[in-house]
């Protein structure tokens, strides 16, 4: 379905864009800014038109970026971590805890979870069964409140 509106509705538009850029890219001056956006544009075009070919890609990235925006903001609040040793200290947790994010599992609850049961945990399988896509919300809920 998707694919079939790429196909039909978004070629279309991306064929007249196609045929402005190639009218336009030897007529304007390569060093304004319109021209360096339109060599730009030339240059990744087939990056830009690749999504009508199937319907699985997403047509933009914004799970990416929404997930990445906490760490880019909270870059200055981290400039202590000038060592190796702070920068470690700061990744790991940051890391478990958007790992936990991305899961759909709510950090703090994991986190208490996790907290608990670690000190159990002498097996690498026992390790595994900890770790956030392992665990429903709901348990880990349930789990919190006893």
């Amino acid at each position: 379905m998707r694919l079939h509106a790429r196909q039909t509705e978004s070629k279309a538009i991306l064929e007249t864009i196609r045929q402005w850029l190639d009218t336009n890219l030897p007529i304007v001056v390569p060093s304004l800014k319109l021209g360096q956006a339109i060599a730009y544009m030339d240059k990744h075009w087939p990056r830009l038109v690749c999504y009508i070919e199937r319907g699985d890609l997403p047509i933009d990235n914004n799970p990416v970026e929404n997930a990445i925006r906490p760490f880019m903001i909270g870059r200055k609040a981290w400039l202590f971590a000038d060592t190796p040793h702070g920068e470690k200290a700061s990744a790991l947790p940051y890391s478990l805890v958007e790992t936990t994010a991305s899961c759909g599992v709510e950090p703090y609850c994991w986190l208490a979870f996790v907290l608990k049961r670690l000190p159990l945990a002498k097996t690498a399988d026992a390790y595994e069964q900890l770790m956030p896509w392992k665990n429903k919300p709901e348990d880990l809920i349930t789990d919190i409140s006893r």
